[in-house]
C-alpha cells in the first residue's frame, strides 16, 4: 500500500506499506507496518495518513515476508539496536498493573519482578518518541519513574512541574 502520510501541518510524504494491523489506543488509531522507505517496522497514526492505494508491483520491488508479524508480535520486530535508546523505568506493583493492562500496545518492554512486587520495565524507544513515552508514562502517575534516559526522565518533570503550576504549589 502506498500511503500520503502528514507528518508536520502542512507536510506530508509519501511512503509505500506492508500493514500489520489496526488498533486504538487514547484516542487514535495506529497502523504498525513495514516501510520501504525506512526499511524497518514503523507506527503510523491513521489520522496523518491523507491517502493510501494499493501498491504496484513495480513499486514493490522487493517484498518483506511478514506472515509471522501481528498485532501481538509486531513491537519486537520494530527497533534495532542502532537506533534505539534504552528505557529503564522503576515501577510499583500497581505500576506493572497498569503496563500489563496496556502492553498489547508496547509488546517489546520487559518486566523483570522483584521479589517485593515492584519491578523494571526495559524496553528500546526511537529518540523522536521521548515525547510520546514521557505522556505515556506520566499517565501511571506515582506508579511509575522514569530511571533513564535522562532525557525521557526530564520531559516526565517538567509535565509534572507544569501539573504542580496548575494546582499552584511551588516546584
Amino acid at each position: 500500500m502506498t500511503i500520503n502520510y502528514g507528518i508536520g501541518e502542512n507536510e506530508t510524504n509519501l511512503r509505500t506499506i506492508q500493514p500489520i494491523g489496526i488498533y486504538a489506543h487514547e484516542g487514535y488509531w495506529f497502523c504498525p507496518a513495514y516501510c520501504y522507505l525506512r526499511k524497518a517496522y514503523r507506527l503510523f497514526r491513521a489520522d496523518r495518513i491523507r491517502s493510501a492505494v494499493l501498491a504496484d508491483a513495480v513499486t514493490l520491488s522487493t517484498t518483506v515476508d511478514v506472515s509471522e508479524v501481528d498485532l501481538t508480535n509486531w513491537g519486537l520486530h520494530f527497533y534495532s539496536k542502532q537506533e534505539s535508546v534504552d528505557v529503564k523505568v522503576k515501577l510499583t506493583a500497581k505500576g506493572i498493573e497498569l503496563f500489563r493492562d496496556k502492553s498489547w500496545i508496547f509488546p517489546w518492554g520487559e518486566v523483570h519482578r522483584s521479589e517485593n512486587g515492584t519491578g523494571i520495565l526495559e524496553m528500546g524507544i526511537f529518540p523522536s518518541e521521548i515525547l510520546f513515552f514521557a505522556d505515556y508514562l506520566f499517565s501511571f502517575g506515582a506508579e511509575a519513574v522514569v530511571l533513564q534516559p535522562e532525557e525521557l526522565r526530564e520531559a516526565v518533570r517538567r509535565k509534572l512541574v507544569r501539573t504542580l503550576e496548575e494546582y499552584n504549589v511551588p516546584n
